[in-house]
């Protein structure tokens, strides 16, 4: 693959989201990476910042293989926005390219994420598209209700209204216009306002498809319930970060999880692979566990915010 110009990059990975992931997560991102078609050994660094979430020696292990990789330290106070915001400021690319830990990439999404910066100077944000793996009932449940829709299936450029922490990518000079939001009490609503404070500056942010990435599910009872309670909670709280003047139905297409896109959704995954039907009988008492732990977790923070108010 050739260019007559290409931006300099860096590559941003964390350990946060490892505290309830299964550790094998961050064995199969970074395999991805190294099987990346344009190779990590080009971007100025990778780094993998570490909160703490995992022993030091073995993630020195884990990252041994990998010549690219350098692990840093940061604070074991910094959640998972913050270590974000710490890497961002670390890294030298022009270009500053996201991912998580617990993501699997397929082979052309780095490549796919950097070209369009090189074909058009004006463009300052490039979003991947990221979903869960479908191929049994806790897959397809998530496929259906959890914050990763399924992939588009388009093959061109798309403006969309906003994009993942975990497969996205920055000119440095736009996060320093306007840089991540970390100072805000939700749980994973950051995106959703920095992206609008993004369009509000005039940036547009353009979706790739050919960058795809599988993001892990909740992993095990316990992540399952606390993650989609806290959702259900940003869905209430992330409102007041909104312009007062925003209309109901536009306040309801900012909500970290859309349980209304279940009919577009069904349609996406089961127009591609009908044998997925007989799984949808397992399926859907999971989806409906999730959305009851969603609705639970909003009915909290409007009970709260409505207590707080009375104060």
């Amino acid at each position: 693959m050739k260019t007559n110009y290409f931006p300099t990059f860096s590559i941003l990975i964390e350990t946060a989201n490892l505290s309830m992931a299964d550790l094998e997560g961050l064995t199969e991102c970074l395999k991805t990476l190294q099987n990346q078609e344009y190779s990590p050994v080009n971007a100025r660094e990778v780094l993998l910042l570490d909160n703490g979430s995992v022993e030091p020696a073995l993630l020195n292990q884990m990252g041994q293989p990998y010549s690219w990789l350098r692990i840093q330290k940061v604070s074991s106070n910094m959640g998972y926005h913050e270590v974000k915001k710490e890497g961002m400021l670390r890294t030298t690319g022009e270009v500053v390219v996201l991912a998580d830990s617990d993501c699997r990439y397929e082979p052309q999404w780095l490549w796919s994420l950097l070209k369009p910066f090189s074909e058009n100077p004006e463009i300052g944000i490039v979003a991947g598209e990221t979903t869960v793996a479908t191929q049994n009932p806790y897959g397809l449940a998530m496929g259906l209700v959890y914050i990763f829709p399924p992939f588009s299936y388009k093959t061109i450029l798309y403006e969309a209204d906003n994009y993942l922490l975990n497969s996205v990518a920055f000119r440095r000079k736009v996060l320093e216009k306007c840089p991540l939001p970390t100072d805000l009490s939700i749980y994973r609503g950051n995106c959703l306002i920095h992206a609008r404070q993004l369009r509000e500056q005039g940036y547009s942010i353009w979706k790739q498809p050919l960058a795809r990435a599988i993001h892990a599910c909740p992993n095990g009872i316990g992540h399952f319930v606390d993650r989609f309670f806290k959702l259900g909670s940003d869905a209430w709280r992330i409102q007041r970060f909104l312009p007062s003047g925003l209309s109901k139905k536009n306040k309801a297409n900012v909500w970290k999880l859309r349980l209304f896109e279940f009919r577009g959704r069904f349609e996406i995954l089961f127009s591609r692979n009908r044998e997925k039907m007989f799984k949808l009988i397992l399926a859907l008492p999971i989806a409906a566990a999730a959305v009851f732990f969603f609705l639970t977790g909003t009915a909290v923070a409007v009970v709260k915010t409505s207590l707080n108010k009375h104060e």
